[in-house]
């Protein structure tokens, strides 16, 4: 019984002799579990200098199956075991550098690309392909913010607000704000130019004083009205007065056609100047009218003495030569 106990452990001592640990491929790990292949890479499916992990970070392992003991031969001397050698974990490179250059970028928005000297190349190209993508969305992110918030500053601020919110390239902001504040505003003059010229010939042709008041809030606002009003309510009185001075012509000339018409004035036709217009152009219609009148009438009577006196001449004539 002793000797068959004896037998057994000397089997299983010579069985743990034979099974040593198999690493995946030559060359130790660093602190992260990983290293760079050197040596046979192909046969591993890694190129050279290539950095990978073993097992999600760690060093290699290996397993052994199937150790088949085999009877001891004195001739042979050799025994065969069966070993399956782990698969290395290889790194996504691009992957990682892309990550990298897309936070990167969207983390610091103004800020270039990061010194990349010693990175591997693939690491280098996947790093600027997320660095351009992350730009591309904050550029146009940029652009849609700083429109928005221009366009709105337009009519409701004095000046620019130069403040660039978090999180956007200020360039892009900045640029596409000052556009959009520009346009914003300039409407914003025209349609109040248009309010201005509009109550101020209102006021001129209905005989009424200037009035330079309005309801707009802003300074800025408030100056391009009242310098559109003045500069309107003073031109249409200087264009009433004016044609005022010409009104007696204009009867003549119409008198001279045999018309009486108020086409000269007529676009006041719905205002209270046209009283005033109208009036003065039948008084001075008029007036012209009787100066006619006279003119005929004093060259009837003329006539008709020229004719008298050479009638008397004519008798006295007669009378001598009798």
């Amino acid at each position: 019984m002793k000797k068959r106990i004896l037998k057994i452990a000397s089997m299983i001592i010579v069985l743990l002799m034979m099974i040593t640990p198999i690493s995946a491929h030559p060359g130790r790990t660093d602190a992260n579990g990983g290293h760079y292949c050197r040596t046979n890479c192909a046969k591993w499916g890694l190129r050279d200098g290539e950095y990978h992990y073993h097992n999600g970070g760690g060093s290699s392992s290996s397993s052994s199956s199937d150790s088949s003991s085999s009877s001891s031969s004195t001739d042979s001397g050799s025994s065969s075991t069966s070993q399956t050698q782990s698969t290395p974990q290889v790194v996504d490179y691009t992957k990682q550098g892309e990550t990298a250059g897309y936070n990167y970028k969207k983390a610091n928005p103004d800020a270039g690309k990061e010194d990349l000297t010693g990175k591997d190349q693939t690491y280098i190209n996947g790093y600027d392909t997320g660095f351009t993508n992350a730009e591309n969305e904050l550029t146009t992110l940029s652009k849609d913010q700083g429109t928005a918030k221009g366009t709105e500053d337009g009519t409701t601020t004095e000046s620019y607000n130069l403040e660039v919110p978090v999180g956007l390239i200020s360039s892009v902001y900045l640029d596409s704000y000052k556009d959009a504040y520009n346009q914003s505003e300039a409407s914003d003059f025209s349609k109040i130019r248009q309010d201005a010229n509009k109550k101020a010939i209102d006021n001129a042709r209905n005989l009424e004083d200037e009035d330079t008041n309005s309801e707009y809030t802003l300074e800025k606002q408030k100056k391009v009205y009242k310098e559109s009003y003045q500069s309107t309510y003073d031109q249409e009185e200087k264009e009433i007065n004016s044609l005022k001075k010409k009104l007696s012509k204009y009867a003549q000339d119409d008198f001279d056609n045999e018309k009486q018409s108020d086409e000269s004035y007529r676009k006041y036709k719905n205002y209270k100047v046209y009283d005033v217009l109208d009036k003065k152009y039948k008084k001075e219609y008029n007036k012209y009218k009787k100066q006619k009148e006279q003119e005929d009438e004093n060259g009837v009577a003329g006539g008709a003495g020229v004719v008298a006196l050479g009638i008397i001449g004519y008798v006295l004539y007669k009378r001598k030569r009798k």
